[in-house]
């Protein structure tokens, strides 16, 4: 921690910089790296975090090449990341790019990550197959992501991208246990989505997507505001502001979602969009998308 730790004074946020431009091997610049077997006890509080540009990913072998984690890095354990700045973490990769300011996947059961009161903001991931989180990206694994400000973050595909998805937070469950998530309380604005592919069916969610890949999955989304986030695609968008998909287990409460928007020809679910789900929709305002 800096010394906000102690003191509560926000400035000393601003003040304390882990700056990672200037890494020793560029396929090894993560600004901040948990991978040792760390779990939610060790934690990350009152930095400002800039300057990554990711990791070469170890493991998910279904990847070609997987570039992550520009600010933060979190590896095959658990992590607390609260009362951070992050932000200017750029992943740039030939092949897949994920969570330009935080990424974390591949958790074991008995852990879990927390992300809590940061300011996630103009961190990007660009690359070709599959590029997803602007601001961040955490899968298969127990998470708390609460009371954030993710804004100004994008996501960027070319001509051959598969899948350009989510400019604020992704997150995504494949694991055989059930995972337990807790997304409420952010603000996720003003994140795009930037898709040069005349074919691809895959861009979506343009401020946040939520999925599992089997029926493994109890979340709440509840009391986030979700506003201009923008999906900039000549052919197809879903999800504007969320996209949710796959999900038997997940209830959606108390959420303002508005003014989120697509260039797509074709667009689905100009504020939500609800693909092969059972979600419960409940006391949220939905308008202006």
């Amino acid at each position: 921690g800096s010394q906000y730790l102690i003191e509560k004074d926000s400035t000393h946020i601003y003040n304390t910089i882990i700056n990672g431009s200037q890494p020793g091997p560029a396929d090894s610049a993560c600004v901040v790296l948990f991978n040792s077997g760390e779990d939610t006890t060790s934690v990350l509080y009152g930095f400002t975090i800039t300057g990554g540009t990711g990791c070469y990913w170890p493991y998910l072998p279904i990847f070609t090449k997987l570039k992550a984690g520009g600010g933060v890095q979190i590896i095959n354990c658990g992590a607390k990341i609260c009362h951070n700045i992050i932000t200017d973490n750029h992943v740039i990769n030939e092949w897949e790019a994920f969570g330009g300011g935080i990424h974390g996947a591949d958790i074991p059961e008995d852990k879990m990550i927390i992300v809590e009161d940061n300011l996630v903001y103009n961190n990007t991931v660009s690359g070709k197959i599959w590029t997803k989180g602007g601001g961040i990206c955490i899968a298969f694994c127990h998470t708390r992501i609460c009371n954030n400000v993710v804004k100004s973050n994008v996501v960027a595909g070319d001509s051959i991208t598969v899948e350009i998805a989510s400019g604020g937070i992704w997150y995504s469950n494949g694991k055989p246990y059930t995972a337990i998530v807790n997304i409420s309380g952010n603000t996720i604005i003003n994140n795009e989505v930037i898709s040069t592919n005349p074919v691809s069916h895959l861009t979506w969610g343009g401020g946040m997507i939520i999925m599992a890949l089997w029926d493994n999955m109890v979340a709440a989304v509840n009391n986030n505001i979700i506003a201009d986030n923008f999906i900039n695609s000549p052919e197809q968008s879903t999800g504007n502001g969320l996209l949710v998909n796959q999900c038997d287990s997940i209830e959606l409460t108390g959420n303002v979602i508005y003014g989120n928007s697509s260039s797509a020809q074709t667009s689905y679910g100009g504020g939500i969009g609800i693909y092969d789900s059972d979600p419960i929709i409940s006391r949220n305002m939905i308008y202006n998308n």
